[in-house]
């Protein structure tokens, strides 16, 4: 186990690379617990966003032992009620809580990256996709609808890497959704929307190789004003495409 030690930050350098090059790449075969020791590390520094690290940046790298605690940290499925005055360990561990998404695309869309580590895309290297990102023939320009019911938390561009995103907080479950990489967005914060309401303009805003959407996933006791980094859940597991030719349902 690696001793505490610092790292400073060189052009090129992505946080879930310094991650697996310091408490190794075994790291690599628990996407897990790699997502848990990237995040940890990110707010161990004061990160906001994991993805967002400068040259010449600092980092105190300590020993996995004082940086998780439990080798197998308890903050991958609590028992929200063994941590009531902490939303950020609260996790979405029943099941009945959660809704389904049913969400309109065009009929050539499909899932192009799922949740989980992947490797180098374009430019960057390596790293854990939070999220599932939604593409293809048609998807350019598209007005994209929200596919369930809530009211948006966020709408514009929180400089977090997602570019104009928008936030929707499903109404009767205990979720959150993120729509990032949006051309514009074409709602606002405190808006009530129906699954019929536009959401925004797909396009390829913020940190991102091509127009695609980028969705995310998390429980609605994590927000706080920002995107919980590192607390999401797959999208793909409450997630079905409709396809909007002859409603049929996209693969």
């Amino acid at each position: 186990m690696p001793a505490t030690t610092t790292y400073t930050v060189r052009p090129g350098d992505w946080l879930s690379q310094i991650v697996l090059d310091h408490y190794g790449a075994d790291l690599r075969a628990d996407p897990v617990r790699w997502r848990l020791v990237w995040t940890a590390v990110a707010r161990r520094n004061g990160f906001a966003d994991p993805d967002r690290i400068f040259p010449g940046q600092v980092l105190d790298l300590p020993p996995l032992t004082t940086l998780l605690g439990d080798p197998r940290p308890h903050l991958i499925e609590p028992d929200p009620a063994a941590v009531p005055d902490d939303p950020g360990r609260v996790a979405i561990a029943n099941a009945a809580t959660l809704g389904r998404l049913e969400l309109p695309v065009p009929a050539g869309v499909r899932v192009v990256s799922g949740y989980g580590p992947r490797g180098a895309v374009g430019p960057y290297p390596p790293h854990f996709h939070a999220g599932v990102d939604l593409a293809g023939a048609g998807y350019a320009g598209h007005r994209q609808v929200a596919g369930v019911a809530g009211e948006i938390l966020h709408a514009g561009d929180a400089g977090d890497g997602y570019g104009y995103s928008v936030v929707l907080d499903q109404a009767g479950v205990d979720l959150v959704w993120l729509f990032a990489h949006l051309e514009r967005v074409l709602v606002e914060v405190g808006q009530q929307v129906t699954p019929e309401t536009p959401l925004g303009v797909i396009g390829s805003s913020g940190v991102s190789t091509g127009t695609h959407l980028h969705l995310g996933m998390a429980g609605r006791a994590l927000w706080a004003g920002r995107w919980p980094y590192g607390l999401e859940r797959d999208p793909a597991t409450e997630l079905e495409l409709v396809a909007l030719d002859a409603g049929r349902r996209a693969a």
